[in-house]
């Protein structure tokens, strides 16, 4: 196996683990979270099923949407260092995961709750981890 093919297995394997652990988590608290909360530390953690109906590729931007995707996906092909792919690679598994419950549910599955301030899911995680990821190696190479 040459180096470019162990590159991408490893960015598969990534893509995959995310990719599983969301929606294993989310098949979990479907079943369940139904119609129950488990205050995990009361006031700061608990959890809770909530099928999210205002995300942002469920409405008409849903083909914005899915251009931003290609270009993340045109990006990670062009990204040259390992954690580059990583970052990209958590932001696709993410946002794919998320877009299958749309199209299954019509809405994302959340389920993690900060009380009075938000709910999310392991897909929105990767998400966000992979954004301010890429965020700190764009700043990092600028200095």
């Amino acid at each position: 196996m040459n180096i470019s093919a162990k590159k991408y297995f490893l960015d598969l394997g990534v893509f995959s683990s995310i990719f599983f652990i969301d929606r294993l988590t989310k098949s979990v608290a479907l079943f369940f979270l139904n119609n129950a909360s488990w205050s995990i530390i009361t006031h700061v953690f608990s959890l809770k099923l909530v099928l999210n109906k205002d995300v942002l590729f469920a409405h008409e931007s849903g083909a914005v949407f899915a251009c931003l995707l290609f270009l993340f996906l045109l990006m990670f092909l062009k990204a040259r260092t390992l954690m580059g792919r990583l970052f990209f690679c958590m932001i696709i598994s993410g946002a794919l995961s998320n877009m299958l419950d749309v199209s299954r549910y019509g809405a994302v599955i959340d389920w993690i709750e900060i009380p009075s301030l938000t709910i999310f899911n392991f897909a929105d995680l990767a998400i966000v981890i992979g954004c301010i990821g890429l965020l700190f190696s764009l700043l990092r190479k600028k200095t």
